[in-house]
C-alpha cells in the first residue's frame, strides 16, 4: 500500500503510514505488549492472528482506493477468487479486513462496493478462521487490534516475484529499513521477539 499512499494519496515518504503486522487474533495472556513472527506464547500463529497491513486514512475516498486495490489483488474466476501467493496457506494467511465495528462499520459498505467479483465477506469473531478460497474475513479492529510486526518485516520490497504477486517489486522506498514515523510510541516487537533483526 506504500505506492497507493505515495501516488494516490500524494504522501511524502516521511508521511507514509503503511505498517506490516498481525491482527484478528488474541492478546498475549502473559502481559506482554507484543506479537512475534515466531516466538513462543507471542507467536502470531499461536494467537490466531493473520498477516495484515495497517494504513491510516483520512476520508472515504482513501478507504475506497485501498478497498479497490485489495480486491483487485485476488485472481481467478468469480466464485473461486484467491490470493496470488499460493505457497502461503493456512489460517495465518487467510484474507481479512479489520474495521472499527467490523461489518457494522460505516466503512464496510465501501468494501462491499469494491468487491466487484462478489467474494464472500464473512464476519469473524477472531482467532484462527480458516483460509478459504473466495472468502474474506471481516473482523472488528477495536476488539481485535493491530499488532505491529518486527522491524525486519517493515517496508520490504517484493523479492519473491515467482510467487505470482500481481504488483511490481519496488525497493526504492525503504528508509533505512525502519517503519514510518508515528505519533506516540509504536509497539514494535523487535526488541522482545527471539528472531529480531533490528
Amino acid at each position: 500500500y506504500v505506492q497507493i499512499e505515495q501516488q494516490q494519496f500524494e504522501r511524502a515518504d516521511s508521511a507514509v503510514t503503511s505498517l506490516a503486522g498481525y491482527a484478528g487474533g488474541k492478546t498475549p495472556t502473559d502481559g506482554g505488549d507484543f506479537v512475534c513472527y515466531d516466538g513462543g506464547p507471542h507467536d502470531y500463529t499461536t494467537l490466531g492472528h493473520g498477516e495484515v497491513t495497517q494504513v491510516t486514512v483520512k476520508d472515504a475516498a482513501q478507504v475506497a482506493a485501498l478497498a479497490s486495490d485489495f480486491f483487485a489483488s485476488f485472481q481467478g474466476p468469480d466464485g473461486a477468487r484467491q490470493r496470488p501467493d499460493p505457497f502461503n496457506m493456512g489460517p495465518p494467511y487467510r484474507s481479512l479486513i479489520g474495521l472499527p465495528g467490523g461489518a457494522t462499520s460505516p466503512m464496510y459498505t465501501v468494501f462491499e462496493d469494491a468487491n466487484v467479483h462478489k467474494m464472500e465477506l464473512r464476519p469473524s469473531t477472531g482467532g484462527s478462521d480458516d483460509d478459504e478460497i473466495n472468502v474474506v474475513w471481516v473482523y472488528d479492529s477495536t476488539a481485535f487490534p493491530f499488532w505491529p510486526a518486527e522491524v525486519y518485516h517493515q517496508l520490504h520490497c517484493n523479492s519473491f516475484m515467482n510467487e505470482g504477486m500481481p504488483y511490481a517489486a519496488s525497493c526504492a522506498f525503504r528508509p533505512n529499513a525502519r517503519p514510518p514515523a508515528r505519533p506516540p510510541p509504536l509497539r514494535l516487537a523487535s526488541r522482545a521477539c527471539a528472531r529480531s533483526l533490528t
